[in-house]
């Protein structure tokens, strides 16, 4: 009966190519389930929604292409010298 001592039977293990194979693959696998649990996690997350407040200061100005089309801002176009939240630029000229 032949006995091996723990130092030869750890070569013997290491020295075997299948194994060391296998364990490349499981710890491929395995960063692979974690990047995914990441993702997944991530995804998960509620997203901040924006407030009434960010939504309605987005854009302070107009667009030149809406400019060249309408001189005069909304406010101006619909409630005329009674406007108060007029839009830059605008060309509404208070007549005096």
């Amino acid at each position: 009966m032949d006995v091996a001592t723990p130092s030869q039977q750890i070569t013997a293990v290491s020295a075997n190519p299948g194994a060391t194979s296998e364990s490349n693959q499981i710890a491929a696998l395995t960063r692979q389930v974690q990047a995914l649990a990441a993702k997944l996690d991530r995804m998960s997350r509620p997203r901040k929604r924006r407030t009434t407040h960010q939504r309605n200061n987005l854009s302070s100005t107009r667009s030149l292409s809406n400019y060249r089309k309408f001189p005069n801002c909304w406010y101006h176009a619909k409630f005329g010298t009674e406007a108060r939240r007029c839009v830059k630029p605008c060309d509404f000229a208070e007549k005096v």
